[in-house]
């Protein structure tokens, strides 16, 4: 309890030796003075938008100064407490429930019009009609309890729907042959595929484009971990994220580089299967499917005929289950987004230190070029050195070239650089928006090579704002100290951003609030 028997016995026994008797406190209590909702209205929620249910409550809590208190709602269906089927809205016995904290500042604290937004996907009930009751509770802190102090409930009439099954359609697919890209900072021969299509009831919904290959009804395997799904079978992926409930997609690209293909030298007969994928709880399912028949010649140089019209229709596959040692489960032929991104450029993300300081910085050039943040480096300048992931054991020494304090960005310039760096390119910032999937990659309290993932929450070039808020990208991803500096990259594994700061209230850093320097201010800063 908030007040210890020792204090209580000594306080008491110094009172009543004054004849004062013992004190009376009284115990904390509230009263709901207003209980409303609103139905079937939507939110955004980790940068989506869901439907759900808003609840309005007015309360007063006496006796509680200088402590905190909550607002939480529970759903019951008669006797029973309504489950929940995602975590961020379970309690420890996995109901249903929603809450927000607040601080009582008076002895008697008015708390007016506070909202809970109450989501209808996560409520674990099936379809059909329900009579339920949303339990509203104020309760109080108290030494790591929370006791309730009221309740009001009121009922509601819930309906749960079928959800609309997410579709899409493939209009038109076409080919480049024999492109070149930069890939790792290396040009790779290989093939651009563009993809017209689009996707319904798929709003805010992650969903992706993959492509394999398959001979003689078998999938062809890929000699590159990257271009790998979890049972070794070629594949190339791209994610996107619906932002409306129709959401067309004009031009899609896949870059399907050659060298991969697990193939001999000689002339083969291939199939081209590309899908459409939604996520389904855990997994990704195929939505829609385009199938084409080409030929690939295995040799010096590649080339590739041009391919036969598309023949859209249900995915067939065979479902295999995981190879013996296969180090991830997503599924046969289940694409893993953030373990391709990781592979894909972990190696182009270095430790940086300067003097006592730590942070993160990402390898742009082959030449040993480094970006991070000025402030990872501004204490001993002189004194920058950066380990790899290949050679961790390694220090090598750096040059600062160039340095901004308002962007807080430093290029800095390995010596004596290994020949076989990995590269990071930069990507085209003005191309994210709001709900786009983004990872991070840094060294967060010292673990190294650490991955999150997040949304982009917002785009802020807000002339309102404070200077050190404008043009920056908002994130929900996690970054703590030692992740200063590192990248911020799309589904793609391009950098769309640094990492650059956290905000603060009160002088305590904000979970879920982080801010990075978009890609196309620094690429106009570096004079690419």
């Amino acid at each position: 309890m908030r007040y210890h028997a020792s204090r209580w016995s000594t306080l008491i026994g110094l009172l009543l030796s004054l004849g004062l008797g013992a004190p009376v406190l009284a115990a904390p209590s509230a009263e709901i003075t207003r209980l409303t909702l609103d139905h079937s209205v939507r939110e955004t929620v980790d940068g989506a938008s869901r439907a759900g249910m808003r609840v309005h409550v007015d309360f007063v809590v006496r006796d509680n100064k200088d402590q905190k208190c909550a607002a939480v709602v529970f759903l019951k269906k008669g006797d029973h407490f309504v489950k929940a089927t995602e975590a961020k809205y379970q309690n420890n016995e996995k109901n249903y429930v929603v809450f927000r904290t607040l601080r009582c500042e008076r002895r008697e604290s008015q708390f007016a019009d506070i909202t809970l937004f109450c989501p209808y996907e996560p409520v674990d009930l099936p379809e059909g009609k329900h009579d339920v009751s949303a339990l509203v509770e104020v309760r109080s802190e108290d030494d790591g309890q929370w006791p309730i102090l009221t309740t009001r409930a009121s009922d509601i009439l819930f309906t749960r729907s079928a959800p609309a099954a997410v579709e899409s359609h493939i209009e038109r697919v076409t080919f480049d042959h024999n492109v070149d890209e930069q890939v790792d900072g290396v040009s790779v021969k290989g093939l651009r595929l563009h993809a017209k299509l689009r996707i319904e009831n798929g709003k805010g919904r992650d969903c992706a484009l993959v492509l394999f290959i398959k001979k003689s009804g078998e999938y062809v395997k890929s000699t590159v971990p990257k271009y790998q799904n979890n049972l070794k079978n070629y594949a190339v992926v791209q994610t996107m994220v619906p932002r409306q409930d129709v959401s067309e997609f004009d031009d899609l690209t896949l870059f399907c580089p050659y060298d991969p293909i697990d193939l001999p030298v000689g002339k083969h007969d291939l199939e081209f299967v590309l899908e459409v994928r939604a996520r389904q709880q855990d997994e990704y399912k195929a939505i829609a499917t385009y199938t084409s028949g080409i030929t690939l010649t295995r040799g010096d140089p590649v080339t590739l005929p041009p391919s036969s019209p598309p023949a859209v229709g249900p995915l067939r596959v065979p479902t295999p289950g995981p190879e013996p040692g296969a180090r991830h489960d997503h599924g046969p032929n289940e694409p893993c987004f953030a373990c391709q991104v990781y592979r894909k450029i972990v190696n182009a993300v270095v430790w940086v230190e300067a003097g006592s300081n730590r942070g993160t910085g990402s390898i742009i050039r082959a030449d040993g070029s480094v970006l991070t943040n000025y402030h990872v480096i501004k204490s001993a300048p002189d004194e920058v050195k950066v380990r790899l992931r290949t050679q961790v054991q390694v220090t090598y020494d750096c040059e600062v070239v160039k340095t901004s304090t308002d962007l807080d960005l430093a290029l800095l310039k390995i010596r004596n650089p290994p020949s076989d760096l990995t590269v990071l390119a930069l990507g085209n910032s003005d191309r994210i928006d709001v709900g786009d999937r983004v990872y991070l990659i840094g060294h967060p309290y010292g673990l190294s090579w650490t991955l999150t993932s997040g949304v982009i929450s917002a785009i802020r070039d807000d002339s309102d704002l404070s200077p050190e808020f404008r043009n920056l990208i908002q994130t929900d991803g996690a970054v703590h100290p030692g992740n200063s500096g590192g990248p911020l990259l799309n589904p793609k594994g391009e950098m769309v951003g640094v990492n650059t700061l956290v905000r603060a209230v009160d002088g305590v850093p904000k979970e879920n609030l982080a801010f990075a320097r978009p890609s196309n201010i620094v690429r106009q800063w570096l004079g690419w």
